[in-house]
């Protein structure tokens, strides 16, 4: 089976998704046989930091919320993030531009191919929503490569250039013309599944794809 899916590093549905969806397969035994590949998708792309605003301060703004409204949303998303077996801290995430982070995982893609490819995301979004480090920060993503076991110096390098940038775009693009507009968003075959559903949710999903190839 393959599974591709769009996601962001700073997208709190997307890790808990991508870990739902990890948990369904390996409920139904195709977890090691299901070849997954990550697609770039920036949900603020440009974004520049402001150390002022507070992640739910920025959440409040974007969807239009109070303070307490959006903390509720805050809340909500750890606690899903939880019965997904994941640690996070969105509320104290640095918001980043997840640029060259995504950029990072197509040098890590074309290093190792796709396994090391999916163990940088593992290490990415971690950093991001578990250990809250700042994923625009190129010194941040040079020791996080180094921990995927990549060269930093080589990274560093790839940093000082333009390359993998057209991968990012063009996965953009294609998202655009799959009408693809939020994210997580998993094809599965010929399906689209949109959404951070539960692991359940996805097996369920998984299962009645199977049945209806055979």
């Amino acid at each position: 089976m393959k599974i591709e899916y769009w996601s962001d590093y700073a997208c709190p549905y997307c890790y808990i998704g991508i870990t739902n969806m990890k948990t369904a397969l390996a409920r139904l035994g195709l977890l090691e046989e299901t070849e997954i590949t990550m697609k770039a998708f920036e949900l603020n792309p440009g974004y520049e930091e402001s150390e002022d605003a507070s992640i739910l301060e920025l959440f409040a703004t974007k969807y239009g919320l109070g303070l307490d409204q959006a903390q509720e949303r805050l809340d909500s998303i750890r606690t899903m993030g939880e019965e997904a077996g994941l640690d996070m801290h969105y509320d104290t995430a640095r918001k980043s531009n997840t640029f060259d982070a995504h950029r990072l995982t197509k040098y890590a893609e074309e290093t190792g191919g796709r396994e090391l490819a999916n163990q940088m995301s593992e290490i990415l979004y971690r950093a991001y929503f578990v250990d809250n480090q700042r994923l625009s920060d190129r010194e941040v993503l040079l020791g996080l490569a180094e921990e995927a076991g990549l060269d930093p110096e080589k990274v560093r390098d790839m940093f000082s250039s333009q390359r993998f940038s057209k991968e990012v775009w063009e996965d953009e693009m294609i998202a655009h013309r799959n009408d693809v507009r939020s994210v997580p968003c998993f094809i599965v075959g010929k399906y689209m599944i949109p959404g951070a559903m539960p692991a359940e949710g996805f097996e369920n999903v998984i299962e009645r794809i199977i049945k209806e190839q055979e």
